[in-house]
Parts: C-alpha cells; sequence; structure tokens
C-alpha cells in the first residue's frame, strides 16, 4: 500500500515502526508499533495516529505517573490536554499566569507542591483520568525531587505506556 508524501508529494510506503513523537511537544516519546507513511525520497516520516485523543491520554498517564518531578515541557503538555489557557490554569493552581509562563518554558522549576497539584488536577479534570486519581495520590510520596523526563515509549495498538531503561 502507498501514500503520498505530505512533504515533497512524491509516492512513498506505508510502514510500521517506531516514531519519535516531537509533535507532542516532549522530545523523550517514541510511538512503538505504529503504521508511518515514509516517503523513499525526501526522507519524511509522518505517523498513522488512529486513536489521536486516546494516546494523549496515555502520554497524559505516563508523564502524571512519572517518579520524577515535572519539566516545563510536561506541565504545557498536560495543560493544553486539559484544554486550558495560561490564565485558566494560573487561575485554578493559585498562581501568577506569568508563573505558569516561566514553568512552562523552564525559566523557573515547578515547586514540589504545585507538581503533586497539577498532576491531581490532571486526573480531575479529564473524566478520562479520573480512575488514575488513586494511582496518582499513591505515587505522590515516591516523586523523587529531582527534574528527570525518562524516555515513554507508547504501544499504539495497546494504548499502553513504559518507561525506557536508560
Amino acid at each position: 500500500m502507498s501514500m503520498r508524501c505530505s512533504n515533497c508529494g512524491e509516492r512513498a510506503k506505508i510502514v510500521t515502526g517506531n516514531y519519535l513523537f516531537k509533535e507532542s511537544g516532549l522530545d523523550w516519546v517514541t510511538l512503538v508499533g505504529i503504521k508511518m507513511v515514509k516517503c523513499p525520497h525526501c526522507g519524511n516520516q509522518d505517523p498513522i495516529i488512529s486513536r489521536p485523543n486516546d494516546l494523549m491520554r496515555v502520554v497524559a498517564r505516563a508523564i502524571i505517573h512519572k517518579p520524577y518531578r515535572l519539566t516545563g515541557k510536561e506541565v504545557r503538555f498536560l495543560r493544553k490536554h486539559l484544554g486550558m489557557t495560561a490564565e485558566k490554569f494560573s487561575h485554578l493552581l493559585d498562581v501568577d499566569k506569568t508563573t505558569v509562563s516561566k514553568w512552562e518554558n523552564d525559566d523557573d522549576k515547578v515547586g514540589a507542591q504545585s507538581d503533586r497539584l497539577i498532576r491531581l488536577l490532571s486526573t480531575i479534570l479529564d473524566p478520562n483520568l479520573r480512575t488514575e486519581q488513586q494511582k496518582a495520590v499513591e505515587l505522590l510520596p515516591r516523586i523523587k525531587g529531582v527534574v528527570r523526563h525518562p524516555c515513554i515509549n507508547v504501544n499504539t495498538q495497546k494504548m499502553r505506556y513504559e518507561y525506557a531503561v536508560a
């Protein structure tokens, strides 16, 4: 089966493989076993995402459950996943919107209490993540104080994630 390349318009093949999902805004999420349109002419690859909402929910779940402090890109991902403006998000967190901006741009670290609140709000405000509330609460005491972003591999067939071993 073939399609046209979105980049150069030439014929491209559909292949199955791993895809670094930078479009998520996170440079460490890999879609495992996903079908892609791969162009032999220009080298462009486009993932074929059949269940984008489910995929974003799995990525959000992986971020919420990671045992390290949130990074700015992860805060931005969760805020956007919830469909919130920085102003509305900052209001819920009871911080100035410039604080949210500083977090998201890694100009300021997210404090431990804000980190936990962001995780919990994410499970409460997304109706599809409400089942994650208990897991998120149990994780809170185990969150390490360091900021790290372990590589997240998302199995797009099963819609499950795992952290890659570094």
